[in-house]
């Protein structure tokens, strides 16, 4: 039986109460981070916390607990260790506004939701299979700031998602207002070409993906890769000679085809073994 953490109190899954008027529910009235264990505790910690703040900031919400490292990492490791996860594990953390008000709330105080459940790796594992993607344009995203947080209101990446179902794929590319490509509706997106690696910008309109920050600083410090925060458009994916997707739980995935073009593997199984490199005990 699952454990959570509501508001501090860890429960089960099954006793779990919502008011109503939870206003998570009624207008998406917060954030979530997904968050990755690895021998039972959390990684990228700082960039996560940095995220978070970000988004109590644009979104006015007072945090409910402190947000620094050990407060985090302390409410994390405690419910990993509840529910026996000691190797790979996911978590998620959500943030709602409390209850009051309708479109305009009474307050910013804050409640929250941990969950947390275990892998079957404990190390990031790049996919044996390569990703088949297709590209999603019946909606856009906005370039703007809002457009950039990992808010509840997830539609676009739904109805994207549903898309790729539809088209027998594994995921579907997103494009901004712009008619760039900026994402997939779980990942950023990264496309080889030569000896250059290029991603689109955060200010395309992509979430600043936690995954997204770190692979960019293994390729800036540990390949000879030229890397450029560049648009990417169809053109660019049938040019390109490698498509990969990054996110803070699977790490690096490889795209092994788009319509009818294949791509290879290398650069994103070398990033993989880079990444995992951080967490090898030596």
């Amino acid at each position: 039986m699952a454990i959570i953490n509501h508001n501090g109190h860890l429960i089960t899954e099954e006793s779990l109460i919502l008011t109503p008027d939870n206003r998570g529910f009624f207008y998406g009235d917060g954030f979530f981070e997904t968050i990755r264990l690895i021998d039972g505790k959390p990684v990228h910690l700082e960039d996560h916390l940095d995220r978070m703040n970000r988004s109590f900031q644009f979104l006015q919400i007072q945090p409910p607990f402190e947000t620094d490292t050990d407060t985090l990492n302390h409410l994390i490791s405690e419910l990993a260790h509840a529910n026996h996860v000691n190797k790979g594990g996911r978590v998620r953390l959500t943030i709602f506004r409390k209850s009051g008000g309708y479109y305009t709330p009474n307050h910013d105080m804050s409640g929250y939701l941990i969950q947390c459940n275990s892998l079957s790796d404990n190390l990031f594992v790049i996919n044996r299979n390569g990703i088949h993607i297709t590209l999603y344009t019946q909606n856009s995203k906005p370039v703007a700031p809002l457009c950039t947080l990992k808010t509840l209101n997830s539609l676009i990446y739904v109805i994207a998602g549903i898309f790729a179902r539809n088209q027998d794929c594994d995921d579907a590319l997103i494009t901004n207002s712009d008619g760039l490509i900026i994402e997939s509706t779980h990942s950023n997106i990264f496309i080889v070409k030569g000896n250059t690696i290029i991603t689109p910008g955060v200010d395309e309109g992509c979430i600043p993906g936690i995954m997204r920050r770190n692979i960019l600083k293994i390729i800036e410090n540990k390949t000879s890769y030229e890397l450029q925060r560049g648009h990417i458009v169809t053109k660019d994916l049938l040019e390109a000679d490698e498509v990969f997707l990054t996110n803070a739980i699977r790490g690096v995935q490889w795209v092994v085809g788009f319509r009818e073009k294949r791509y290879y593997h290398k650069v994103s199984g070398h990033l993989s073994e880079l990444l995992n490199s951080n967490f090898i005990q030596k």
